[in-house]
């Protein structure tokens, strides 16, 4: 005789969100560059439908929902881990443009102050000149 697992519910709506949540996490996934992100979603979806398949066999009843939401969400996984492998040179280079760019706008907004505080010198030497000579006439 097998133990019955107490539960305090029907598991089917947990294997229904992980079905769900494991469909939409396969569909972000095969998005270039976004898939990495999906994997997450598909981990959770993946431990959803695998408490509830477990629930549903300890039960002894069909677990159809959560052995497709366990497969979609290995794929969504196994999809994300591609596109992580495979991208990881953009991520690389998109970061090294990211810091130079950023470096490149610290050294023009350096600059652009230094032209105006020398401008500013500049001017305020011009329009204090003619006052020093009204001053003293030679």
């Amino acid at each position: 005789m097998k133990p019955y697992i107490e539960t305090s519910g029907d598991p089917k709506p947990f294997s229904i969100i992980g079905l769900v949540i494991g469909i939409l996490s396969l569909f972000f996934s095969l998005i270039p560059c976004v898939g990495t992100y999906a994997m997450g979603p598909a981990l959770l979806a993946f431990m959803f439908s695998a408490i509830t398949f477990f629930i549903f066999k300890a039960r002894e009843q069909k677990s159809g929902i959560s052995v497709a939401g366990m497969i979609v969400s290995a794929c969504a996984i196994g999809v994300g881990i591609f596109q992580y492998v495979t991208f990881r040179d953009v991520f690389k280079a998109k970061d090294e443009i990211t810091r130079e760019v950023n470096e490149a706008g610290k050294e023009i907004t350096k600059q652009m102050l230094d032209t105006l505080i020398i401008s500013n010198d500049a001017r305020v030497k011009d329009t204090t000149a003619p006052a020093e000579d009204s001053l003293n006439p030679q």
